[in-house]
């Protein structure tokens, strides 16, 4: 099919695609451990991980990925309610001017989290950059 027209190609790769997947399905079976090492690589790539991003994002965007981020923040702030208040009661100080976001701590970027170090003072915070704010999470699990 080396001179079809772009609509033939289209059409012929349509006909084929669940051949096509029963063939790849079948050689996944056989070869397991070489799927998984292929497949690890893959997902390990800048263009997996792209891929992934992209499948992230469309999933998110749907009805079932809404509603399973809902029922997750729910069980969350239901687990965690000194911190869910803590967080409530810094935003509406940030909305209502009490409180002024500032530039990272570290590093000086604009965009910044509050990182409450202790969550029974919900307005003494420092403001951390995402990467700060999480080598400073990770800090305090670990010690």
């Amino acid at each position: 099919m080396p001179h079809a027209t772009k609509e033939a190609r289209r059409a012929w790769y349509q006909r084929t695609a669940d051949k096509r997947r029963a063939e790849k399905r079948a050689w996944r079976d056989a070869n397991r451990d070489k799927a998984r090492v292929i497949e690890r690589k893959w997902r390990r790539s800048p263009a997996g991980k792209l891929a992934r991003a992209r499948s992230k994002i469309r999933y998110r965007a749907g009805d079932s990925g809404k509603e399973a981020h809902k029922k997750d923040a729910r069980k969350w702030m239901d687990k965690n309610p000194e911190k869910t208040r803590a967080h409530r009661i810094l935003n509406y100080a940030i909305k209502r001017g009490v409180v002024s976001k500032e530039p990272c701590w570290i590093c000086g970027a604009e965009r910044v989290h509050g990182h409450h170090r202790d969550y029974s003072k919900p307005l003494q915070v420092i403001w951390l950059c995402h990467r700060h704010h999480m080598e400073e999470h990770q800090i305090e699990r670990q010690g």
